[in-house]
C-alpha cells in the first residue's frame, strides 16, 4: 500500500496556483588546471669545463621528441663558474650518439664518436658551429695532463680475450695516440676505464671473480706500477665490481664490490683503499656496511663525495675514513663528476622523472643549475 501524502479522503482540494519557474544559471566553477607534463622531461647530460669558469653543458631535449624516440641534444656554455648558462643550439643530428665531450678551451669543443673512434665533431667558435673529421690513428705518446683517455676496442677480434687499448685523442690534430704502456690485464680480466686526475697521474683496475688488481701511472702511460689488493674475500663469496679513482698527489682511492654469501640471502659489501704514495701502497679504509652505496661518485681537493644507504649525500674526511651528511644537499640525490678533481653535478629527480641540478666545485656549496627555456 503506497501512503498518499498532502491528500485528504474527503475530496479533492484546489489546487494551489503554480509559481512562475525562474531560470536561474549557476555560475561557472573556475578550476586550476595544471600545466601538462612533458611525457619525457629534460635531463642534463655530459659536462665538463676548461677552467672554473668556462664549461660546457649537453641538454636532452626529450619534451620535444622526435617520431623516432630520440631527443635533440643542444649545448650550452658558462663564462661564470655556471651560475647563467647560454645556449650555442642544437646539435648537428649526426653526432646525437657522439660521446664523450672534449674541452680543449672556452673556444674549442669537440664530441667523438665513440662507436668506432672513427671521427669527431669540433667546434672552434664556442659550439655555435660544428665540423666532422675523421680521427687518425697516430704512434703510441704519453697522456698530457688535462687528457681524457678513452678505450679502443678491436674491430675484429678471434682471440678468447681482447682487452681494449687505452688511448687519448688530440683534438686540434684530431690524432689517437694510444698510450706507450698499456694498464696491466690478463686473459679474461676486466678492464675498467682509465681515469687521469688534474695533475696527469693515470689508474685503472682489472677484475676476476677473486682478484682486485690497481695500476698507477705517473708519466702519461710510460710505465705502470701494478699491485693486487688485499680484499676480504671467502669461499663463498664473489668479487663483482672494482673501480679506482686518481685524487692528484700521489694519492688515488680504489672500491671493490664484494657479493657476500650468507644463507637465503644476498649482501652486497663496498671495500674502500687509498694510497698516498702513487700506488707504492694501499690501506683499507675500514668502511662500515651502509656507510657508502655503491662507488663512491666524485673526488675532490683529496676527499670523496658519496651516498649512503639511506640516499644522503656525504663528503669525507681524513682520507676517506669518515663521513659528513652535507647538510646543503637533500636525499636521494645523485652526484657526479665527468673527472676527478672537477665540479660535481648533484641531481634530484620528483615522482615525475623531472629532475632539478645543483653545480659544486668544492662539495659544500652548491648553485642551482638554471637552464635557458
Amino acid at each position: 500500500m503506497t501512503a498518499l501524502i498532502g491528500w485528504t479522503l474527503r475530496g479533492p482540494s484546489p489546487a494551489p496556483a503554480a509559481s512562475p519557474i525562474v531560470a536561474t544559471t549557476a555560475p561557472e566553477a573556475s578550476l586550476a588546471r595544471p600545466e601538462p607534463r612533458p611525457e619525457f622531461p629534460d635531463h642534463v647530460g655530459e659536462f665538463l669545463f676548461s677552467d672554473d669558469r668556462h664549461g660546457f653543458l649537453v641538454q636532452y631535449l626529450c619534451s620535444d621528441v622526435r617520431a623516432d624516440g630520440s631527443c635533440p641534444r643542444r649545448l650550452l656554455a658558462t663564462d661564470d663558474g655556471g651560475r647563467t648558462w647560454d645556449s650555442r643550439g642544437l646539435l648537428p643530428t649526426y653526432a646525437d650518439s657522439f660521446a664523450p665531450l672534449l674541452v680543449v678551451s672556452e673556444r674549442e669543443v669537440a664530441l667523438v664518436d665513440s662507436a668506432a673512434y672513427a671521427s669527431l665533431a669540433r667546434s672552434i667558435d664556442g659550439g655555435r658551429n660544428w665540423v666532422r673529421l675523421p680521427i687518425t690513428q697516430g704512434a703510441p705518446a704519453p697522456a698530457p695532463p688535462g687528457a681524457t683517455v678513452i678505450q679502443e676496442f678491436p674491430q675484429l677480434c678471434y682471440a678468447t680475450a681482447c682487452p681494449p687499448s687505452a688511448a687519448w685523442i688530440d683534438v686540434r690534430t684530431q690524432t689517437s695516440h694510444p698510450l706507450p704502456q698499456q694498464p696491466p690485464s690478463g686473459a679474461g680480466d676486466f678492464l675498467r676505464a682509465v681515469s687521469m686526475a688534474s695533475d696527469g697521474q693515470l689508474v685503472a683496475s682489472t677484475a676476476t671473480i677473486t682478484t682486485a688488481r690497481i695500476s698507477m701511472s705517473v708519466d702519461g702511460g710510460r710505465y705502470w706500477r701494478e699491485v693486487a689488493l688485499d680484499v676480504p674475500v671467502d669461499s663463498d663469496d664473489t668479487l663483482l665490481d672494482v673501480q679506482a679513482m686518481p685524487a692528484g698527489h700521489g694519492r688515488a682511492y680504489a672500491f671493490v664490490l664484494v657479493q657476500v654469501g650468507v644463507r637465503d640471502a644476498t649482501v652486497l659489501v663496498v671495500h674502500g683503499y687509498r694510497t698516498d704514495d702513487a700506488g707504492a701502497t694501499w690501506t683499507s679504509l675500514g668502511w662500515e656496511p651502509g656507510s657508502v652505496n655503491g662507488f663512491p661518485s666524485a673526488v675532490l681537493d683529496g676527499e670523496l663525495i658519496a651516498t649512503d644507504a639511506q640516499g644522503r649525500v656525504r663528503l669525507s674526511g681524513g682520507g676517506g675514513t669518515t663521513w659528513t651528511v652535507l647538510p646543503a644537499t637533500t636525499a636521494n640525490s645523485w652526484p657526479r663528476q665527468p673527472v676527478p678533481d672537477g665540479p660535481v653535478l648533484l641531481t634530484t629527480f620528483d615522482d615525475f622523472a623531472g629532475e632539478q641540478s645543483r653545480l659544486s666545485f668544492d662539495g659544500r656549496s652548491w648553485i642551482p643549475l638554471r637552464l635557458p627555456v
